[in-house]
């Protein structure tokens, strides 16, 4: 399912991604203990992509 989330929620933290250069243009993020509320669902529940 695809998720509208408040980047400042409790429990996200996201990290950039250094590359050989020096530079930084990705990001990897983390979610962990998240709660997100149904009402944040786009779509049907399992058909977030199709």
């Amino acid at each position: 399912s695809f998720l509208l989330i408040d980047m400042k929620t409790p429990g996200i933290e996201v990290k950039p991604i250094i590359s050989i250069d020096g530079l930084h243009h990705l990001n990897e993020t983390f979610f962990t203990d998240v709660r997100v509320p149904a009402a944040n669902r786009i779509g049907e529940e399992g058909k977030g992509w199709t």
